[in-house]
């Protein structure tokens, strides 16, 4: 298979995979359809080759044996029995050294649905956060003297041993029927105003504890991996599929590791009737997010209704789905072109969210719907509610090493904004061992400068080991990558110098990380995204500026649409931008892929304590690995 031969019908090997690749019939007499399917019709017509699918014996994807071999529709292409997939493959550093891999066709991640849990009433909303403090308080309150009012005037009859006993002690139920008085007009005025408090505190409990108790809920059994872990539920997955791999080799004591008591492998021909017993309760569904949206679309299609609920985040992506080819083909070169093509004419988008444009009902998030009325009691989490929207307005915190820790509102903020700030992380000490590292010139030596379209330079630093000097400290300090790992967060962005609006401090558009990646291309030596996109994302959010102090930390995800002009003042502005990468997140690119660098691979990194800058004495690099400015390909 060395040359190409365009009077030779191409060999493709392909099984189910939902919304990629559709096969029905029966042996020797399959029907295949789907997007993928029209795609390499699309593909293979235009390089002028005729082609034929087929199925592994096994039929199953594959798996990699102990002696470096391949099972299933991955071992026929292998051993040059096919010459290329008829359906995607997740890039995996397992595959890269025995396979070569297309541009992406499909991008997604991995996630899990189960059957939409049915409305319930909330019958421990007395146990609800609040609430305890308010009955608490109510308790107090009536069944206590005021702290502001006189001492209490008793009758004679109860003679003065009562009137002491009464006097050491603010709260004693045992004497509420004795009668007393308030003396003078300020403590009838404390009086009337505690009586107030009490009657409005008693009518928000009663009011808020009846709402809770007779209006519906719905209480989703899981919505994240670790939830799911919790919750002891079975979830179905493909056979052989990347999911079960990476379930099989995750550690014990990982969310992943875990899953393994409770999985139930299902071969990809059942895959249909395994979702109809995911709407029945029996058990969830892990699969790709594209193969998921499909089975709502399907669902809904016949239904009319949504009879399952996706969960609100997904894990292990975004991964890269592409064709497999075998070592060195020479087909690659042609079909990356043409993919290529697909791509940013909008093809591959549309063919594929035609698979599944009836899911948009069913992927909102699920919620309490009354039908006899738009209006409904005032709960107490309504006023959490605005709560978390004003502390995600703000997006902005003080670091306190005694009493820091990442809080739900630090979360939410997150979630909602796509960034936190994080005030006074690093104390000046800690900035000047910072500082002195950075401007060293054993440092700067390495540092090389690029510019944008309109000729504005930036001048940087590259290194891609966490190594166990000063600035690896701060990378792996508790403090910084402990925030990381909470708040689910891409890169983190520390002010080394005062950043301002003067100085041209970093720009964001507030919440624009919802809308997804955007396609960026080259301006100048540098990347950006796509101008119209972003003239539009401005019409719908926020443009902020971040002014920082040095010692400051924005932590922000990757999607979050950001830049910083020009520095025309005298003042200098750097920072130290570190961006981390999940361990499950390994990058696909081998030797032989064109942007290959030695950097590529998981390098593990050990998280050290608070302490570890102010003792860290090593500010030499020499064991570093910088990048030089013509290795540097992220602009291609």
């Amino acid at each position: 298979m060395g040359e190409l031969n365009a009077s030779r019908c191409l060999k493709l090997v392909s099984d189910q995979f939902i919304s990629v690749v559709h096969i029905s019939g029966t042996p020797g007499n399959y029907q295949y359809s789907g997007p993928l399917v029209t795609i390499l019709d699309i593909i293979l017509h235009h390089l002028g080759f005729c082609y034929e699918f087929l199925r592994a014996s096994d039929r199953s994807y594959g798996l990699l044996r102990p002696n470096g071999s391949w099972s299933g529709l991955l071992g026929m292409v292998q051993r040059r029995e096919a010459d290329l997939t008829g359906t995607v493959i997740a890039i995996t550093a397992e595959g890269l050294p025995a396979f070569d891999f297309s541009e992406p066709v499909l991008i997604s991640e991995y996630n899990v649905i189960n059957a939409r849990p049915v409305v319930t009433p909330n019958m421990l909303g007395l146990c609800a956060p609040g609430v305890g403090f308010i009955a608490a308080e109510l308790s107090h309150r009536l069944g206590c003297h005021s702290a502001g009012a006189e001492e209490p005037r008793h009758h004679a009859d109860h003679g003065p041993a009562r009137k002491s006993k009464l006097r050491s002690s603010r709260c004693n139920k045992s004497l509420a029927g004795v009668p007393w008085e308030p003396l003078g007009s300020s403590a009838r005025l404390l009086t009337g105003l505690w009586l107030l408090e009490t009657l409005i505190l008693s009518s928000v409990y009663r009011s808020n504890l009846k709402a809770m108790l007779i209006i519906p809920k719905v209480r989703l059994p899981f919505d994240n991996l670790e939830e799911l872990v919790e919750s002891g539920t079975t979830l179905a997955i493909s056979k052989d599929s990347t999911l079960q791999t990476l379930i099989m080799v995750g550690e014990g004591n990982t969310s992943l590791g875990r899953l393994k008591k409770s999985l139930l492998i299902v071969h990809p021909d059942h895959a249909f009737r395994f979702i109809e017993d995911i709407y029945k309760g029996k058990w969830a569904g892990g699969a790709f997010t594209t193969s998921l949206k499909a089975a709502f679309h399907l669902d809904f299609s016949v239904m009319g209704k949504c009879r399952g609920y996706m969960m609100s985040r997904g894990f292990f992506g975004p991964a890269s789905l592409s064709l497999a080819f075998a070592k060195r083909s020479p087909l690659i070169g042609k079909v990356n072109k043409d993919i290529i093509t697909l791509r940013e004419a909008g093809i591959l988008d549309h063919l594929f969210s035609q698979a599944s444009f009836n899911a948009t009902e069913c992927l909102k998030p699920v919620t309490t719907k009354l039908t006899t009325t738009k209006e409904r009691p005032l709960e107490l989490l309504d006023f959490y509610g605005v709560f978390s929207l004003y502390m995600a307005e703000l997006s902005e915190f003080t670091y306190d090493p005694k009493t820091f820790s990442v809080t739900p509102a630090m979360k939410e903020a997150f979630k909602t904004n796509g960034y936190v700030i994080i005030r006074q992380v690093l104390n000046p000490e800690e900035m000047r061992k910072v500082k002195q590292m950075l401007e060293s010139p054993e440092v700067q030596r390495h540092a090389y400068t690029t510019a944008d379209d309109i000729m504005k330079q930036t001048r940087m630093v590259l290194w891609f080991k966490v190594g166990e000097d000063v600035a690896g400290c701060v990378a792996s300090m508790n403090k910084i990558a402990g925030t990381v790992e909470q708040v689910d967060c891409a890169s983190i962005f520390l002010a080394v110098d005062d950043c301002t609006k003067a100085n041209g401090c970093l720009e964001v558009l507030r919440g624009s990380h919802r809308m997804g990646r955007i396609h960026h291309a080259p301006a100048g030596k540098q990347l950006q995204a796509d101008l119209e996109r972003v003239e539009e994302a401005r019409k719908l959010h926020e443009h902020l500026y971040m002014e920082m102090k040095a010692g400051d930390i924005l932590y922000f995800t990757g999607n979050l649409l950001h830049r910083s002009l020009p520095n025309t003042t005298d003042k200098r502005r750097w920072s130290y931008v570190i961006a981390y990468n999940q361990k499950h997140n390994r990058t696909y690119m081998g030797p032989d892929h064109p942007r290959y660098t030695p950097h590529a691979g998981y390098v593990p990194m050990k998280k050290v304590s608070d302490s570890a800058l102010l003792e860290c004495q090593k500010f030499s690099m020499d064991d570093q690995w910088f990048l030089k400015e013509d290795e540097d390909k992220a602009r291609e």
